[in-house]
């Protein structure tokens, strides 16, 4: 075999030894912040079954096919490499009866994910993430303490100051409602500004023309209705 093709698929790398000895000290720190303000750690399988993704993506649901992998088993069972951790951790909820458990459910996970993107500084195909999930209860006070985890994580990582946070809600269903109604709208008046390959989100899922790398989109997304507009009081 030529040589040139020994080598690993396009976005994907080995974690070498040396490399595993920073990812020790990572998962070190993460984990005992972690067990510091009662999370737990939780693992679910590489691999989910695709119609219980297609069901928690109802919405975007050709993400499945166009940026995640999917095979299908000997036994003809449709499965698909995660992405994200938080549809899996959401079944394991559902499937393992953690709701008669009492409420809220503190979660913390470091996992390898598949994504299909393009490759670039920054992008990556096969990756390790870490994350945190309440679940079980709607507080503000649970976002909070979720976000000063993290940054305590980063603190303690020495990388806090490489990071910004930024904060995002679409506050009720009324005002996600309304807000995507307009934000589609507006799109479809700017729909010649459209690359053709992203016509399909203008109503499918308008929030993922503000995701691309396209740098005329997103010149036009800075146009585009800010949510921020249609908080009332209590979403503030």
């Amino acid at each position: 075999m030529d040589t040139r093709e020994i080598k690993a698929p396009a976005g994907m790398s080995d974690m070498l030894p040396k490399d595993h000895d920073y990812f020790t000290y990572l998962k070190k720190v993460i984990r005992h912040r972690g067990r510091q303000a009662g999370f737990r750690r939780i693992s679910t399988p590489m691999l989910e079954r695709t119609d219980v993704l297609k069901l928690a993506l109802a919405e975007d649901a050709d993400r499945i096919e166009k940026r995640m992998y999917s095979l299908r088993d000997p036994e003809g069972t449709d499965l698909t490499i995660r992405s994200g951790n938080t549809i899996g951790i959401a079944r394991a909820y559902v499937e393992k009866g953690l709701k008669d458990l009492p409420q809220p459910i503190s979660l913390y996970y470091i996992e390898q994910q598949a994504r299909f993107t393009n490759v670039g500084p920054g992008y990556y195909r096969h990756f390790h993430q870490y994350g945190l999930e309440v679940i079980g209860q709607s507080d503000a006070a649970l976002d909070a303490q979720v976000i000063y985890l993290a940054h305590s994580i980063h603190k303690d990582l020495g990388i806090d100051d490489r990071l910004e946070l930024n904060l995002n809600s679409f506050g009720n269903m009324e005002i996600k409602t309304n807000f995507l109604h307009d934000l589609t709208e507006f799109f479809k008046e700017k729909k010649r500004s459209i690359p053709a390959e992203y016509e399909r989100f203008i109503e499918k899922d308008p929030i993922q023309l503000f995701l691309t790398d396209d740098e005329d989109l997103q010149i036009l997304c800075q146009m585009a209705p800010s949510i921020e507009n249609y908080y009332d009081d209590e979403t503030r």
